[in-house]
């Protein structure tokens, strides 16, 4: 992602199947999209566990692109502090962390990791 940053390209530039992508425990662990649309799945390699961790971690693919684009946006806007003041920086960073924090309990199967959260 960052060589694509310092080549110019943006993210929207990414094409993939919009999110939210659901895990679906009752086909297999299949993942698929807020439209139906199948997205993935995932096999039985080393037991169920191990399935159901390779969907949740596939389905939350999306949320983690979308957390990162917030941490991108608010590294940006510490950097130059052009068009943001103070207060609208730290909206910017709790909100990447609040992002982050959901998309990583949502990969993991963890309840919302909240510890050291600012909100």
């Amino acid at each position: 992602t960052s060589s694509m940053l310092r080549k110019g390209l943006s993210m929207a530039d990414v094409k993939h199947t919009p999110g939210p992508w659901e895990v679906n425990y009752t086909r297999f662990s299949q993942v698929t999209a807020s439209n139906g649309a199948l997205v993935a799945t995932c096999e039985k390699l080393d037991g169920l566990t191990t399935l159901q961790a390779n969907a949740r971690l596939i389905a939350a693919a999306p949320d983690l692109l979308e957390a990162a684009k917030l941490v991108i946006a608010w590294y940006e806007a510490e950097n130059d502090h052009k068009g943001t003041d103070f207060w609208q920086r730290v909206a910017m960073c709790r909100e990447s962390e609040d992002a982050l924090r959901a998309a990583i309990a949502k990969a993991t199967g963890a309840a919302r990791a909240t510890e050291g959260s600012a909100t």
